[in-house]
């Protein structure tokens, strides 16, 4: 039982590890595209093999899903209130889903379907629950837009520095 609790403490704080290692670069080219699909299968197929990976790999994706869709949800918000230009749009939108590919690339096949679903459901979970219209009033859209606010984390996905309100550079690819 120790070493199975060994192995299950070692595989949390690894798989973020890994799984950021091993990440796909930006814009490859075909040849590096090849040897990074290559590289990314060749990991599924050992982390698949541990046991309890399985399990770690399809949380690490539902985490990934709702980050996506917070951060469809924040763009929407940041076009709304006419504070996001659409190129950042874009770019923000295809980062995050670039990074929920890459983490649906490890899932056991089994659990593809499963996965599906789940993004599904958080999609509609958070397009359904509020009206955004309803929300939005110049209130929201300048605490939206402020230093350090929403508009700033959601920026971080652009790769463009951002910076909060006291002049620290933001993390990249933050949300909260």
């Amino acid at each position: 039982m120790h070493r199975n609790l060994h192995r299950t403490l070692l595989a949390a704080f690894l798989v973020p590890v890994v799984v950021g290692v091993a990440a796909p670069p930006a814009r490859a080219d075909a040849a590096s595209a090849e040897q990074t699909a290559e590289q990314i299968a060749e990991l599924r197929k050992v982390l698949l093999a541990q046991p309890g990976m399985r399990e770690q790999i399809l949380a690490g994706y539902k985490g990934q899903a709702a980050t996506t869709i917070r951060l469809e949800w924040l763009v929407r918000t940041g076009i709304m209130c006419r504070l996001l230009a659409d190129d950042d749009a874009k770019t923000i939108v295809a980062a995050a889903h670039e990074e929920l590919e890459y983490n649906a690339s490890l899932l056991a096949d089994e659990d593809k379907a499963t996965a599906e679903d789940y993004l599904d459901g958080v999609r509609a979970g958070a397009f359904r629950s509020a009206e955004l219209t309803g929300e939005l009033n110049e209130e929201a859209c300048r605490h939206f837009g402020r230093p350090g606010g929403p508009l700033t984390k959601i920026m971080t996905w652009t790769g463009k520095r951002q910076y909060s309100a006291q002049g620290i550079l933001a993390s990249p690819r933050t949300i909260r």
